[in-house]
């Protein structure tokens, strides 16, 4: 469907990485409505689909907030995109070694090889993309990078319950 789109947004002359960002969130949702469609119908054998269609709802919240960050342009278009395919992998990367029925590809299992390889792959881009925020938060004062983190949030949160109150 991402190629179909892809040659749509070409013959329309749109960006594709303007517009796919918007449209991962919904995919996620897709996802975890399925799992949970073929846990209750009992197409897939066991709890399998059931954690899968938790992690997809997480993959949900998770790219919504990533979008107002891209709209607030501090991270590139399509990096919901490049994360929809990390975290798609990681989760058959992680359940399918749990899974009843498995494709494979002269006798190894196709998909597990293939989630592999797209979560290696996409796990060094983003250390990649991301290597001056991760070298700095290391480097800076001595510091733990969690503690870096945990500091950024906190004011972040303390901005939000500001605004809110101001507003009422």
């Amino acid at each position: 469907s991402e190629l179909t789109f892809y040659i749509y947004t070409k013959i329309k002359k749109i960006k594709f990485f303007e517009v796919i960002d918007y449209l991962i969130p919904g995919g996620f949702l897709v996802l975890a409505f399925g799992k949970l469609g073929s846990f209750f119908s009992g197409s897939e054998v066991g709890m399998v689909a059931f954690y899968e269609s938790l992690l997809f709802s997480l993959g949900v919240l998770i790219t919504y907030k990533m979008i107002f960050t891209i709209r607030r342009e501090k991270l590139v278009k399509g990096t919901n995109f490049y994360f929809f395919i990390w975290f798609f992998s990681l989760v058959y990367f992680l359940f399918d070694k749990l899974k009843v029925s498995h494709l494979y590809f002269l006798r190894y299992n196709f998909n597990y090889g293939l989630s592999l390889l797209l979560v290696l792959t996409f796990s060094f881009y983003f250390v990649y993309h991301f290597r001056s925020l991760i070298i700095i938060s290391l480097l800076k004062n001595g510091q733990k990078p969690f503690q870096i983190i945990y500091r950024k949030a906190k004011k972040t949160f303390r901005r939000g319950k500001n605004q809110d109150s101001t507003s009422n």
